[in-house]
């Protein structure tokens, strides 16, 4: 079974040794990240860095691992090959095309912006309207109609700034959340990340333990043949007197007919 074991473990240690490289980006804002944690898997992404690696697709998906870390607002990259210079270079192409890309993203006019700005244009154009009205009616003296233009006009100014600050909420999170934040230059773990030694034990262990399985089983079948009474091609049994125990018709402990 110890040599069946370590023979199995022998095996089980010569698979290469695997390597691990990482990145890491960060955004504001969790549900952008968790949107992103869809993207940074997709093929449209992966594919080209593949391609350009000679890694069939679904290989290369196979040892990729990428999207939110736990409890932050942070996507991390990993990718395993035997190759720790390969493992880095995966990364990192995937790392600067997907920054690329979202920054290209970013670069898109936002509707909800445009929308403001919109607002912000129409509420100065009937501001202006307002002032001109203010200043005929300031000549003839203090009205009724005077006073509702002031009083409309300091309603269109509440308005007017309340929109200029949404504007720039929304620019400021342009800039933070939709452009990520490369907080961790891709670099190649320092310990292998497989086969990992504890692995390596217990495949060996199974492997033996299969193995010894296996040469017992053999070892009592052979047994078994050896100790089998003979039959004639009739189907007679022929026993060899010699074998008899005091006259009775056991052989070995094996009973037999008659």
């Amino acid at each position: 079974m110890i040599l069946c074991t370590q023979a199995a473990y022998v095996v089980a240690n010569r698979g290469p040794t695997i390597f691990g490289a990482q990145a890491q980006v960060q955004y504001q804002g969790n549900s952008w990240v968790e949107t992103q944690s869809e993207r940074v898997n997709s093929r449209t992404l992966l594919a080209p860095v593949a391609l350009a690696n000679g890694i069939a697709i679904e290989e290369f998906e196979a040892n990729w691992d990428a999207g939110q870390v736990a409890g932050t607002q942070i996507l991390q990259f990993a990718y395993a090959n035997a190759d720790p210079d390969v493992a880095l270079a995966v990364v990192d192409a995937v790392t600067q095309r997907y920054l690329a890309q979202a920054e290209a993203l970013a670069a898109v006019p936002n509707p909800a912006l445009e929308a403001y700005e919109t607002l912000e244009r129409d509420l100065r154009g009937e501001q202006a309207v307002v002032d001109a009205a203010i200043a005929d009616l300031e000549n003839q003296g203090p009205s009724p109609q005077l006073t509702a233009l002031y009083q409309e006009k300091q309603s269109l100014r509440a308005s007017i700034d309340a929109v200029r600050l949404a504007k720039a909420q929304l620019k400021v999170f342009n800039q933070t959340a939709l452009v990520p934040l490369l907080v961790t230059e891709p670099f190649v773990l320092s310990d292998p990340v497989g086969p990992l030694p504890e692995r390596r034990a217990i495949f060996g262990f199974l492997g033996g333990l299969v193995l010894a399985s296996a040469f017992g089983f053999i070892g009592l079948r052979s047994a078994a043949n050896r100790r089998a009474p003979a039959f004639t091609q009739a189907g007679t049994h022929q026993a060899d007197p010699s074998t008899l125990v005091d006259g009775s018709n056991r052989v070995w402990g094996i009973a037999l007919g008659g």
